[in-house]
């Protein structure tokens, strides 16, 4: 038998080992989700900022292409940010879920 503390009431609690094992398997493999969201979120983190440095680059750099070209390539960059942007706040809405389970 295993005494584990509630989280929610603070009280004591016993269980076989059978069940102490289970949750903390659950709770490892939660960790583990936890990990690779956090690892995505700072990849995509650092996607976006490379993507508002292209830009910005971009700008700086074709002065030979036509206003048209350098607003296609600027739209382009701009909608590939938004979408990374969009799963970085599903992962940020994933941690958060995680974080209230556990």
């Amino acid at each position: 038998m295993k005494q584990i503390k509630c989280p929610k009431c603070g009280e004591i609690i016993e269980i076989d080992n059978e069940v102490y094992n289970s949750i903390a398997d659950d709770i490892r493999q939660n960790d583990i989700i936890k990990q690779n969201y956090e690892k995505r979120f700072v990849e995509i983190q650092y996607k976006i900022n490379i993507f508002n440095s292209l830009i910005k680059d971009d700008i700086k750099k074709n002065k030979y292409l036509s206003k048209d070209e350098k607003a296609k390539q600027i739209s382009k960059l701009k909608a590939d940010i938004k979408d990374l942007e969009k799963e970085r706040d599903f992962i940020s809405m994933k941690l958060c879920d995680l974080k209230q389970e556990f």
